[in-house]
């Protein structure tokens, strides 16, 4: 079975960091002056993580929540004097998807897929989800019997 940093690294993905803040605030510094343009969530509970990486006036995006608590405490000053941004986003609208997938066809992304199941497996894999145990996309297919 291939790690998750070799299987990003061979998506395209230039650096890896794991979930260790102390390892991502390290690659940051690293790597940026002032800290990251972006930090995106989806995970739910690494807003706090995220928010350390950004730089001053930049966003952290949230979506999805597959921590083990959709709670996280952030101390509200951390962001207005840094001038940050939070931005959620849950659905989107037609118009915004079909920009999102023209963009990652003109730059040839696709999405990882690392498992098709049926929708009866669904609670076993939002439990393998849950537990960070799924890398990429899990799809799912109705079977009409």
């Amino acid at each position: 079975m291939t790690s998750r940093p070799n299987l990003m690294k061979s998506l395209g993905a230039d650096v890896v960091v794991g979930y260790d803040r102390d390892e991502l605030m390290k690659v940051v510094s690293e790597r940026t002056e002032y800290g990251v343009d972006a930090a995106i969530d989806v995970i739910g509970d690494t807003v706090p993580m995220a928010l350390d990486a950004i730089r001053p006036g930049g966003t952290v995006v949230a979506f999805g929540v597959l921590g083990k608590s959709p709670m996280v405490q952030v101390d509200i000053r951390r962001f207005y004097l840094r001038h940050a941004r939070l931005v959620g986003i849950h659905n989107a609208t037609r118009t915004y998807l079909r920009e999102v997938i023209d963009f990652m066809v003109s730059r040839g992304v696709r999405p990882f897929i690392s498992r098709v199941a049926t929708v009866r497996d669904a609670p076993a894999l939002h439990e393998l989800m849950e537990s960070r145990g799924v890398v990429g996309k899990v799809v799912m297919r109705h079977e009409w019997d």
